[in-house]
């Protein structure tokens, strides 16, 4: 499935234009400027973009852990504070409701403080914090890597937000669920 910014739309691996190569610097017919000519991916991503900014992400999980996961969000630093975030967030939100996902998650650094008050007020709760999450940079000496917070925000189809009740506890990264 995917989403574009400017026409949503929704496709699977059998829609020619999911896994057509568009060429650099032109738009989809969404709308969304493409980075380069490689195959667009299949599938369960969602992607939802504008030159400015965009939105990465893709359904995932079995059973009560079915969710949509946030790969990546991103904002040119001259767009930020406009809206821009939370309107690209919307769209995958809604795009995960129409696939009846439980929740949206996604990994944000524990020190990353004003990504933590963005998603607090959309409603992301923190759901448990994932220990050394990211690795350290062998470039940068002393950096010994972070934590992340693994955050949630419950959707319809979890009327009581059970999928986004703390845990309680941290937890390593071999303790995270990956299917």
């Amino acid at each position: 499935m995917c989403i574009v910014a400017e026409a949503p739309r929704f496709c699977d691996e059998t829609d020619e234009e999911a896994t057509r190569p568009v060429p650099t610097g032109t738009a989809s017919a969404g709308g969304a400027a493409t980075a380069s000519a490689a195959p667009q991916p299949p599938s369960s991503r969602l992607v939802a973009g504008i030159s400015a900014g965009y939105v990465m992400g893709k359904a995932e999980g079995k059973g009560d852990r079915w969710h949509g996961h946030v790969t990546a969000v991103t904002v040119a630093p001259e767009h930020r504070r406009g809206g821009l975030a939370a309107a690209l967030m919307a769209r995958l939100e809604a795009a995960s409701e129409l696939r009846s996902a439980r929740f949206v998650d996604l990994f944000v650094r524990a020190s990353n403080a004003p990504a933590r008050a963005f998603y607090g007020r959309r409603r992301y709760r923190e759901y448990r914090r994932v220990i050394d999450y990211y690795q350290p940079d062998p470039r940068i000496a002393g950096d010994r890597g972070e934590d992340a917070w693994d955050l949630r925000l419950p959707l319809s189809t979890d009327p009581t937000g059970a999928s986004a009740e703390p845990l309680g506890r941290a937890v390593g990264v071999d303790e995270l669920e990956w299917d």
